[in-house]
C-alpha cells in the first residue's frame, strides 16, 4: 500500500543527507583547489582554507547539494 498523495514525505536520514550532502561538497571543493591551489600554495593555511571555502562552500549549498536531493528523491519517492 503506498502512502496517501496529499501526505509529505518523511525526511531523509542524517546518515543519507551527511552522504548527499558529502557527496556535492566533495567535487566543488576539489574543483576550486584545482583552480586557485597553485596561487596560494604559499599561503599560510587558515588564509588557504577561506580562499578554498569562499566560493566551494555557496556554491555546494545553494546549488550542487539541492540538485543531488531533487535528484535522489525524483527515484526514491516513486
Amino acid at each position: 500500500m503506498s502512502p496517501a498523495p496529499n501526505l509529505p514525505l518523511a525526511p531523509p536520514s542524517v546518515h543519507r543527507r551527511a552522504l548527499l550532502t558529502w557527496l556535492g561538497v566533495f567535487p566543488v571543493i576539489t574543483l576550486v583547489q584545482w583552480i586557485i591551489g597553485p596561487h596560494v600554495a604559499h599561503w599560510p593555511l587558515v588564509a588557504r582554507t577561506f580562499h578554498l571555502t569562499a566560493p566551494a562552500v555557496p556554491t555546494a549549498v545553494a546549488f550542487v547539494v539541492p540538485a543531488i536531493n531533487r535528484f535522489v528523491a525524483r527515484y526514491t519517492h516513486r
